[in-house]
Parts: C-alpha cells; structure tokens; sequence
C-alpha cells in the first residue's frame, strides 16, 4: 500500500510540476539484419504529461527480444517508414519525419543525419556493395556514399528508384507523372545513363521491382489507380510484352522479395481495411497463404534467407513471432495461370 501511494504521488508531482513520465507501448516494423539472428524494430513511447506526446525508439534485438542494444539516440518518429539495413550488416537506414540517420551498426554509432523538405526523403534503395544507397528528393534520384557527406543527383526527374542489378550499374526506377502518361518502368545504366523504358502502365501505380535470379528479366507489381486491381508482371529485359503472374481485385502488393525456394516470390497482401496477408507465388502464378495473423502482420514483418524464416508483429504487439516457410506455408497452391479472385 505504502509503494502505491509513493507511485501515485510521483506521479501528481510530475504532473503538477509539468514534467513528462516516460512509458512503452507496441511493438512494430521488424526488419532483419543481414546476419539472420537479429531483428530492427521499433518501440512505440508515450509521454504522459500537461501535454501528452508519442514517438519512437529503434532497437536491435533477437526476435525474442535478447542481446538489446537501442540503435540512433534520442526519440524517433519513423513508422510506417521502413527501416533499411544495409546488405552487408554494417549499417541501417532509418526516416525520423524529414531526416535521414545513417547508423554503424557494429561501432553502435551515429555516422550523419540528412535533413530533408517535407515530403522526402522517399525510396530509400542500398547498393548490393553496401558502400552507398540511392533515395528520391524533391529534384530526382540521389546517390549517396556512406564515406561521403554530399550526394550526387543521379537521375532529374519525378522518378522513384526501386531496386538495383547485383553488380551495382543499373538501376531500375518508376516516373509518376499522372494521367494520362501514368507510370513508365525504366532501366538506366548509370555509367553510360543510357535509359529505356520495359514497360508503361498509363491507368496504373509500378512499385516494388525486381531484377529475376538469372538478370534476364524484372517482377513488379502494378496497382491500378483506385485500387481496383493489382497484378505481378514479369518483363525480359530483351523487350517483349508484359507477362502477368498473378492479380487480384481490391488490394495492394507491398514488400515484394525473392524466397529461398526456385523462382517464388513473397509478398504482403493489403486490403482496403488495412488487414495484411502474407502469400508466395511462383513465377507459373501458383500461390500459397502463409498462415500470420492479417490485424498483426499491418505492424509490419519481414523475411530473411537464409534462414528461410518470417518474422511478424505478435497480436498483442508485445513481441514478434518467428517461424519458416516450411511451417507457415499451407501446401494448397491455387491453380496457376496467373490470376486468382476471391
């Protein structure tokens, strides 16, 4: 009784005092580092107070929440902003509202932070080497070396960089300049800036590219404007029509990534409600759910190969679930052909 009271009185003591009394909330947006073992995430914060106030702070962890070290100091406002680790482990990218941290992760320090106009920065991609990363502001496509304080303007355009090939010389992007020009996929060389177009979808949103395993061709979705459909596609770099892999009315393609398993894709499936599901397909269309729960996945979730091994917000965003494919995927593939409605 005698603690209870000492607690209550702290606290009207902040109160009346103006001070904040910090405390934890949800646990969201894991990422995975490239060593398999250990998670990005974040951690929602309050301050209770005259004026209440939320932010965030970003940790490196297990998933079960061993070895926790907070990464970038002080509070963060980053979701649904993604946090972006380097391909070699050696560092992680992370959006707090107009800037940009860049954080070492083995020395545990800050490198820089990179201030922004409001909306950008946007699209933050590394290079396969890990020694720089492309991100869009509001002049075009910049590329940054993680040595360097200045970026260099690659591409002057309203363009967003998706993804680059594995030696680290083309970059895939997407325009977005509306109807009735739409969304055009490019691929630029970015030693000789020879650009060209692999595909233009007038009425539709391109996102989320891929170069294929064998470098011969592109994966990307395409949402089209309204969200009344959205479809995989498949381009060869040689030129040649679109090939469609997969589609679906009424939702969202987000987080397309290439699985340990020939030619099979992962990705998240956002309906209209803002539940997510979590599905794998191949490149002949046929599909598998992988078993998550559609209200906790929406905090976020990510896969790593190897280990092969999906991790996810727990229902009561207290913790994270972790497990393989070989475990959460339901082994009923739809039939393939490339399109499935519910």
């Amino acid at each position: 009784m005698r603690c209870a009271r000492l607690v209550i009185a702290g606290a009207l003591l902040a109160l009346l005092s103006g001070c904040f009394i910090p405390y934890g909330g949800d646990l969201k947006a894991p990422r995975w580092d490239a060593d398999g073992r250990h998670i990005f995430y974040l951690e929602q914060r309050f301050l209770s107070g005259p004026h209440p106030a939320e932010y965030e702070r970003l940790y490196r962890a297990t998933p079960q929440l061993g070895e926790r070290t907070q990464v970038a100091s002080g509070e963060i406002h980053a979701f649904p902003h993604p946090i972006v680790p380097s391909p070699n482990g050696t560092y992680v990218l992370v959006e707090n509202q107009q800037t940009l941290i860049l954080y070492d992760v083995p020395r545990q320090r800050e490198v820089r932070r990179m201030a922004f106009e409001s909306p950008w920065p946007m699209a933050v991609v590394w290079l396969p080497s890990s020694d720089a990363f492309s991100f869009t502001a509001f002049d075009g496509i910049h590329l940054q070396r993680v040595d360097s304080d200045t970026s260099r303007l690659v591409l002057s355009d309203k363009a967003f960089g998706l993804g680059w090939s594995a030696d680290g010389a083309q970059l895939l992007y997407t325009t977005d300049h509306g109807w009735p020009q739409g969304n055009a996929l490019h691929l630029l060389d970015t030693s000789s800036m020879a650009d060209r177009v692999l595909s233009s979808q007038p009425t539709g949103l391109i996102s989320n590219a891929l170069f294929t395993t064998d470098g011969q061709s592109v994966v990307f979705s395409v949402d089209l404007i309204g969200g009344s459909r959205v479809g995989l596609y498949r381009v060869a770099l040689a030129g040649g029509a679109d090939q469609e892999i997969w589609g679906d009315r009424g939702s969202f393609v987000e987080g397309l990534q290439w699985t340990s398993r020939p030619d099979t894709l992962i990705f998240a499936r956002r309906e209209r409600d803002q539940t997510v599901t979590i599905e794998c397909v191949d490149l002949a269309g046929a599909t598998r759910r992988v078993a998550s729960d559609a209200r906790a996945v929406s905090f976020g979730w990510d896969y790593h190969s190897p280990p092969d091994a999906l991790v996810f917000t727990r229902p009561d965003r207290t913790g994270f679930v972790v497990g393989t494919l070989a475990e959460l995927i339901r082994e009923d593939p739809s039939p393939s052909g490339g399109t499935r409605h519910e």
